[in-house]
C-alpha cells in the first residue's frame, strides 16, 4: 500500500517533457497523431473515442508526446466527402483543439477534469468535422479486444435493440454491460433520487450471478470440479473486460478468482483477507484506484456488508411471533439487512460525491434489487441464446420487457414521494 502511494506521489510531482499536458489549451488547431484505444461511440451525430496520443505533427517534422485524450468529432454541417471510418486500433491524424477537461464550476461540484485524471486522461480534443480525420497506414489492435470483446459487445447490443425498444432496451444494456450512454437523463435521475443507481453499474452481484450460471451449466454437463473452476476463471476475465473493467467488477472478479483458486487447492479463505488482497492487487496495477469513486464505493459496501450484516441478521430472531407466520418475513428482512449494511458503508461517500442522499432507498431496493437480479438472469440467458436463434432471444425479451417496464415505473413512482432525497451539497463540507 505504501509503495503504491509512493509511486503515485512520484508520478504527480513532475511532468515528463513529452507529457501531453504541456501542450494543452493552445489557441491554434493542432494536428494530433494517435491510436484509437477503445471502441468509438456515436450519439446525436457526434463521434467520441479514447485516443492514445503519441505525436503532434508539424509542417516539416513532428514532436513526440505521450498521453491519453478523449476525441470528440462534431456533426458535419456540410459533408465535403466520404468521412473516414474510425475503428478500434486505427492510427489517425486529427486536426483539432487540444484543451484541458472542464473542472468544477463552483466549489463542491463534480469535477470532470479530476474524474478523467483518475483514469490518466488529461486532455480533450475537439474536431470540427469528420473531414478533419485522416487515417494513417498502420493499425495495431489487440486481438483479444478486436476479435472477442468488441464483437461480443456489439452482438449483445444488436440483439437487445432488435428484440426490445426504448428505455427498456437501454436499461437492459446498462444492466448487462454497464453502458448507460443512451439511457435518458430522466431515467438516470430517477434511479439516483431513489438510491437505486447502483443497479445500473455492473457490480459484484453480476459477477456472482455469472459464476453461479457457469457452475450450474458445467455441473449439469458433468464437468470435473477442476475444469469447472478453470472455465469459470476464464469467463470471469472475459466478462470483466466485456463490461469495461470497472473497479467493482475487477474487485469482485479478483475476489471470486481467489476463492475459486483456494477451492482448487482445497484451501479455506477469509473474506477480509480476500478483500484486502484484491485491493493490494488493484493498487499495484494502478495507485490511482485509491481515489476512484467506484473503488471507494465498491470496497466500502462490501466491507460494510461483511461486518454489519451478521449483526443485523441476528435481529431476525427478535421478530414478533405473530409476524413469523408470514413466510416472506425472513427473506424480506434479510434483503433489507443487506441493503442497510451496504448503505452504512457507502452513505458518507454518496453524500460527499453526489451531493444527495436518498431517504426511500432502503425500501426501494427491497423491490428493485430482486427484480433486477431476475432481469440480469433472463437477459444473460437471452443474449447467449441469441447466438443460436433470434427467435429464442425474442421470447426471453418479452419477459424482460415486462420486468423492465415494471422496474422503471416503480422507480419513477418512488421518486415522486415527498422528500425522497435530501440535498447534501449545501452543507459546505466539500469546500476546500
Amino acid at each position: 500500500f505504501f509503495a503504491a502511494a509512493a509511486d503515485y506521489g512520484l508520478r504527480e510531482q513532475s511532468l515528463d517533457p513529452t507529457d501531453l499536458r504541456l501542450y494543452r489549451d493552445s489557441a491554434d488547431s493542432l494536428r494530433i497523431r494517435c491510436r484509437v484505444a477503445d471502441e468509438p461511440r456515436e450519439s446525436g451525430g457526434r463521434l467520441r473515442f479514447l485516443a492514445a496520443v503519441y505525436a503532434l505533427a508539424g509542417e516539416f517534422d513532428s514532436v513526440e508526446v505521450n498521453g491519453k485524450a478523449y476525441v470528440t468529432v462534431l456533426p458535419d454541417r456540410v459533408r465535403t466527402g466520404r468521412p473516414a471510418e474510425v475503428r478500434y486500433g486505427d492510427h489517425l491524424e486529427v486536426a483539432g483543439l487540444l484543451a484541458s477537461p472542464s473542472g468544477a464550476r463552483n466549489p463542491g461540484e463534480f469535477s470532470y477534469r479530476d474524474y478523467l485524471a483518475l483514469n490518466n486522461i488529461h486532455a480533450e480534443v475537439t474536431v470540427r468535422s469528420r473531414d478533419g480525420i485522416m487515417r494513417l497506414p498502420q493499425r495495431d489492435p489487440h486481438w483479444f479486444f478486436e476479435h472477442l470483446i468488441h464483437p461480443s459487445k456489439a452482438f449483445i447490443v444488436s440483439t437487445i435493440t432488435t428484440v426490445m425498444t426504448g428505455d427498456a432496451a437501454y436499461f437492459l444494456i446498462g444492466l448487462l454491460l454497464g453502458d448507460r450512454t443512451e439511457l435518458s437523463d430522466e431515467v438516470k435521475n430517477a434511479f439516483m433520487n431513489t438510491g437505486t443507481i447502483h443497479v445500473l453499474a455492473v457490480s459484484g452481484s453480476h459477477v456472482i450471478l455469472v459464476v453461479t450460471i457457469i457452475f450450474v451449466i458445467l455441473g449439469l454437463l458433468r464437468f470435473p470440479p477442476k475444469w469447472r473452476i478453470a472455465a469459470t476463471l476464464a469467463v470471469l476475465v472475459y466478462y470483466t473486460f466485456l463490461t469495461g473493467a470497472s473497479p467493482s467488477v475487477v474487485r469482485a472478479s479478483i475476489m471470486s478468482g481467489i476463492v475459486l483458486t483456494g477451492r482448487l487447492f482445497e484451501r479455506r479463505t477469509d473474506v477480509y483477507n480476500v478483500l484486502g488482497l484484491s485491493a493490494v492487487i488493484m493498487f499495484v496495477y494502478d495507485p490511482n484506484q485509491l481515489f476512484d469513486v467506484g473503488f471507494q464505493l465498491s470496497f466500502s459496501a462490501v466491507f460494510s456488508m461483511v461486518y454489519f450484516y451478521p449483526k443485523l441478521e441476528t435481529a431476525v430472531g427478535r421478530i414478533p411471533e405473530p409476524l413469523e407466520e408470514f413466510r416472506l418475513i425472513t427473506p424480506v428482512w434479510q434483503l433489507f439487512a443487506v441493503s442497510l449494511a451496504a448503505q452504512i458503508g457507502t452513505l458518507p461517500f454518496t453524500a460527499y460525491y453526489f451531493g444527495r442522499v436518498s431517504v426511500v432507498s432502503l425500501f426501494a431496493n427491497l423491490l428493485v434489487v430482486p427484480v433486477v437480479g431476475a432481469i440480469v438472469t433472463v437477459g444473460l440467458t437471452g443474449a447467449v441464446l441469441g447466438v443460436l436463434s433470434i427467435w429464442a432471444a425474442a421470447m426471453f425479451s418479452e419477459v424482460n420487457d415486462l420486468l423492465a417496464w415494471f422496474t422503471l415505473a416503480f422507480v419513477r413512482l418512488a421518486e415522486q414521494v415527498p422528500y425522497a432525497s435530501v440535498d447534501t451539497s449545501t452543507f459546505g463540507w466539500r469546500e476546500t
